[in-house]
């Protein structure tokens, strides 16, 4: 497969720049993104499980309270 941009990572912000700005800016512009992994499934530590019928969340979650965003 021939790629003009190359993603590596497809961690959270991998995913985004893959699909916010490769699927919807380089395909638009003619050009051919590629997502590289190391690991098995996508999202990095961002995941859901499923267990006995439920959906279960997990993953890093912090809350930096130093952001002016978080401030206000």
């Amino acid at each position: 497969m021939n790629a003009d941009v190359i993603v590596i990572g497809a961690r959270l912000s991998g995913l985004v720049c893959a699909l916010l700005v490769c699927a919807l800016t380089l395909r638009d512009n003619g050009l051919e993104p590629l997502v590289l992994e190391a690991a098995a499934g996508v999202g990095g530590r961002v995941r859901t499980d499923q267990r006995q019928g439920f959906l279960l969340d997990r993953g890093f979650q912090v809350l930096q309270i130093w952001y002016p965003e978080a401030r206000r």
